[in-house]
């Protein structure tokens, strides 16, 4: 059985938008939270969002890098 609180479930870095998506076991209602993460002296990140599920997540990630969302 796995205990962890949360995880990294998705990890992108392509062109510049580097992104991030960690699952909170926790969490009962938008499990799934995307990040925007950039170095500055060292590693910072920004919520972008929260999600149900791994597919909305998917979903965001493309609109992201199509450039339709500036996260």
């Amino acid at each position: 059985m796995n205990d962890q609180k949360t995880r990294k479930v998705l990890s992108i870095n392509e062109n510049g938008i580097h992104l991030e998506c960690i699952k909170d076991n926790a969490e009962k209602y938008n499990p799934f939270k995307l990040y925007r993460v950039w170095w500055d002296g060292g590693w910072h990140r920004k919520l972008i969002d929260k999600f149900a599920d791994i597919q909305s997540v998917i979903c965001e990630v493309y609109d992201i890098c199509i450039g339709k969302v500036i996260g």
